[in-house]
């Protein structure tokens, strides 16, 4: 049951209770009154009041179902970001570890910084998209492919996205492009070159990981039913592919200063 119906459901439950219970505690007294005076305008005072105590009470338990809903919702939030900062924080820890290696270290370290990524994303992701599959690709120049550096989920690992293949190819245009996709339902809409059923998902995103000088793979999430994926899961995936950024920077060897010959 989602948050929103559960909240309905208290206010309901408080409104079920307080209106009865009200309504109770009014009726004897009044009902005693209007027998007694035995009169037409008694007993319409008696309706009167009673109906007036009935408002009453459904205002009060409206103020009450609100103002727990309120509190509930600040409590959701401050589980949310709790779960996001257990999810996030391996990953921010092993990056603050490769500035204190050497490179030949840093370059083993950045597949570990990979997978503790996916698997942070993926936990994140899969109590609502069910067999969800997590990936970051490593861009290699020599030949001109994709290829995953780390992965979790379905048992499929993910193949490589080689040039002058159509999937290789529309897959490194749009890594060059440098702008996340997100297709909800690719029964809907698809890219070019995506494999149809045989690869497995009908619902994907794919987050270019790139610094100012140069790009360096891409972070995807998959799952098997279409529209399980959200926006959100977007944006998460983009701080995932930005962490990422980081840990290859990091690994890459530096460039050859301009001055070296000096």
């Amino acid at each position: 049951m989602d948050p929103q119906t559960k909240r309905a459901g208290r206010g309901r439950t408080v409104a079920l209770t307080v209106v009865p219970l009200a309504a109770a505690a009014a009726a004897g007294p009044l009902i005693g009154y209007a027998s007694r005076a035995d009169s037409w305008w008694a007993a319409f005072l008696f309706g009167g009041i009673l109906l007036a105590l009935v408002a009453i009470a459904i205002q009060v338990a409206v103020k009450v179902r609100d103002s727990r809903a309120q509190l509930t919702l600040a409590e959701e939030m401050d589980d949310l970001r709790l779960t996001v900062r257990d999810a996030l924080l391996p990953v921010a820890s092993l990056l603050a570890e490769m500035p204190g290696l050497d490179l030949l270290r840093r370059v083993d370290h950045l597949r570990t910084v990979g997978q503790a990524a996916v698997a942070a994303l993926h936990s994140l992701v899969s109590p609502h998209a069910d067999r969800a599959r997590v990936n970051v690709y490593s861009l290699e120049t020599d030949p001109l492919q994709m290829v995953w550096l780390a992965h979790i989920g379905r048992g499929d690992k993910p193949g490589p996205f080689v040039a002058g293949t159509p999937r290789g190819d529309a897959a490194l245009e749009f890594l060059f492009e440098a702008k996340s996709a997100f297709y909800p339902n690719l029964g809907e809409a698809r890219p070019a070159g995506y494999g149809g059923t045989a690869s497995g998902y009908e619902t994907f995103i794919a987050v270019p990981v790139f610094t100012d000088k140069r790009v360096w793979g891409m972070v995807t999430v998959d799952a098997p039913t279409a529209g399980s994926l959200t926006p959100g899961d977007l944006h998460l995936s983009e701080v995932v592919a930005e962490m990422m950024s980081v840990a290859f920077a990091s690994a890459a060897a530096p460039e050859p200063s301009l001055h070296a010959n000096v």
